[in-house]
C-alpha cells in the first residue's frame, strides 16, 4: 500500500516527538508500529501515545501551558529553543506542542526615551556634532573611500550569494521529491536502503541552505548599512562639514547635559548625568566596537 503525504508526517511527527522509544527510533520503526494496529487494539496504541506524550510533558514543561525563556544574546535564547526545534536529534523535540511564539526585547533603556541613533539635527547640538565629528577626526588614521567599484562589487557579490541559495534550495526541492519516492517504493518492497541515501543528502542541504541562508543575511546588512551610511553622509556634513557621520546616544535629559545647561527653572535637568545611564550605555556599546 502506497504511504499518503500524511502518513508520511505523522511518521516524521512521531520519529521526532518519541525517538527516546525504541517503536519510533526512526522512520521503519514508527511504520512498523503503526502497522500492528488492528480494529480490535488501535485503542491500545492511541492509549499509548497519549501516555508517552503526558509523561514527555510532566518531565519537560510540567503543568506550565506557557514558557517563558530569557538571554542575554541571541546564542542563550537559541539555545534554550532548541527542544522546541523540529531539527533537533539529540532528543525528543516538543514543536508539535507548541502553537504561538511571542518575541520581544525587554530593555528597561527604551523606557526612558533613550535613542540608539539620531537623526541629523535632533536633540543633540549642532555645535556637539561639530565638537565630535572633530575629536574624531584628530583620533582616526584612515577614512574609509566608498567608490563605485565598490558598490559594484558589493552588488555582485550579493548576487552571488543569492543565486548560490536558490540552486541549494531547488536542489533540496528535488532531493525531498526523491526522497518521498523512496520511502513509499520501500514502503511498499520492504526494502529501505534507497531511502537513506536521499535522506542524508536532504540533511545535508539543508544544513547548507541554512548557512548560505546567513551568509547571504550577513552580507545583505552590511550592504543596507552602507546604504544608510551613504544617504545620511551629505547630511551629517552640512552639520559638521566632516565626512565622517557622527551618531550619537542620547535622550533629552542627557543633552542637556551636552548642550552645557543654564541653571534655570525650565533648562536645569531632572536627573544628573549618571542617572541617565547614557555613559553606562555607550560604554557598553564601545565594548562591541
Amino acid at each position: 500500500m502506497m504511504a499518503t503525504a500524511a502518513q508520511l508526517m505523522v511518521c516524521q511527527a512521531l520519529e521526532t516527538i518519541f525517538k527516546d522509544h525504541p517503536e519510533c527510533e526512526d522512520y521503519r520503526a514508527v511504520y512498523r508500529f503503526l502497522d500492528d494496529a488492528k480494529p480490535g487494539n488501535n485503542g491500545a496504541i492511541g492509549a499509548k501515545l497519549v501516555q508517552w506524550s503526558n509523561d514527555l510533558l510532566a518531565r519537560t514543561i510540567g503543568a506550565k501551558k506557557t514558557i517563558t525563556v530569557t538571554g542575554v544574546h541571541a546564542t542563550d535564547l537559541l539555545t534554550q529553543l532548541r527542544p522546541y526545534d523540529s531539527k533537533m536529534r539529540e532528543g525528543p523535540s516538543l514543536w508539535p506542542f507548541v502553537s504561538l511564539i511571542r518575541f520581544h526585547v525587554d530593555n528597561p533603556l527604551t523606557a526612558k526615551g533613550i535613542h540608539f541613533l539620531d537623526t541629523p539635527g535632533h536633540i543633540v547640538s549642532d555645535f556637539t556634532r561639530q565638537y565630535n565629528a572633530a575629536r574624531y577626526l584628530t583620533k582616526t588614521d584612515i577614512i574609509g573611500d566608498h567608490s563605485m567599484s565598490g558598490s559594484l562589487r558589493d552588488e555582485a557579490l550579493a548576487r552571488k550569494f543569492k543565486d548560490r541559495l536558490t540552486q541549494l534550495e531547488a536542489e533540496d526541492k528535488s532531493v525531498d521529491i526523491d526522497m518521498e519516492d523512496a520511502l513509499e517504493a520501500g514502503i511498499q518492497s520492504g526494502d529501505l536502503s534507497n531511502y537513506f541515501a536521499p535522506r542524508t543528502r536532504h540533511t545535508e542541504l539543508k544544513t547548507m541552505v541554512r548557512c548560505a541562508t546567513a551568509q547571504e543575511k550577513v552580507h545583505r546588512i552590511k550592504m543596507r548599512g552602507e546604504i544608510i551610511f551613504n544617504a545620511l553622509q551629505p547630511d551629517l556634513f552640512g552639520y559638521t562639514e566632516s565626512p565622517v557621520p557622527v551618531c550619537s546616544v542620547s535622550d533629552s535629559e542627557y543633552a542637556k547635559h551636552v548642550d552645557g545647561y543654564e541653571a534655570t527653572y525650565d533648562k536645569e535637568p531632572f536627573m544628573s548625568l549618571e542617572e541617565t545611564d547614557i555613559p553606562n550605555l555607550r560604554r557598553l556599546i564601545g565594548t562591541f566596537v
